[in-house]
């Protein structure tokens, strides 16, 4: 697989599980193959850290980013 960072338009907030303000989203990584969205970059104060796609969940009423709880291992998709 191959990728590629790209940019967002603009900044966007992720929230976490409560809603809380975990830091701002600005890249992507993209799997240049086949065009899907692999990983966002979350920047906090302190580090970057990539979430990966299927954890994440967007808002269009916020222009956010929501984080997803992690799915069971035997839990069917």
């Amino acid at each position: 697989m191959r990728t590629m960072t790209v940019s967002l338009d603009h900044a966007r907030l992720l929230l976490g599980l409560r809603g809380q303000q975990l830091g701002l989203v600005r890249q992507a990584i993209v799997d240049t193959d086949t065009g899907t969205v692999e990983q966002l970059l979350l920047e906090t104060r302190w580090q970057q850290v990539g979430i990966p796609w299927q954890r994440v969940a967007f808002d269009a009423e916020s222009d956010s980013f929501q984080l997803q709880p992690a799915r069971r291992r035997n839990q069917p998709s």
